[in-house]
């Protein structure tokens, strides 16, 4: 292969590495609570089954790790700023990389921009959410 094209090749491969790798901790993290409450409900069977009743902390437990479904302020808050972020990055990506010959990253830039003005709706939709609930 000509160095040209490796080096074309190292940031493209770097970029998709930190997208698996980031995948990689979500999909464990969901399995992992997964698991946990999976746990959880076998205790609370068991006690069941044996006639016990069931502590106050158990059972709030089971309620408060339920998604409702409804996102709050402070979620859309944390998901815009994580957005823009990841736009904000993406972007200084492509200028850093693009300094030299300026034509084949400035896609990056665009591409960056995405998820940037998502963000921003994000942070704007946090402002004006009706379920103004706890951090969670």
């Amino acid at each position: 292969m000509d160095v040209a094209k490796i080096a074309l090749l190292i940031p493209i491969i770097s970029v998709i590495s930190v997208f698996t790798f980031l995948t990689i901790i979500v999909v464990m993290k969901s399995n992992n609570r997964r698991i946990e409450r999976e746990k959880l409900y076998e205790v609370a069977r068991a006690a069941v089954d044996k006639g016990q009743p069931l502590p106050p902390e158990v059972i709030s437990s089971l309620t408060q790790a339920a998604p409702n479904g409804r996102s709050t302020s402070f979620s859309d808050l944390r998901s815009g700023v994580i957005c823009l972020a990841v736009g904000i990055g993406l972007s200084l990506f492509g200028l850093v990389l693009g300094i030299e010959d300026r034509e084949p990253f400035h896609p990056l830039v665009g591409i960056g921009a995405i998820p940037a003005l998502v963000g921003v709706a994000l942070i704007a939709l946090s402002r004006f959410n009706p379920n103004k609930g706890s951090r969670s």
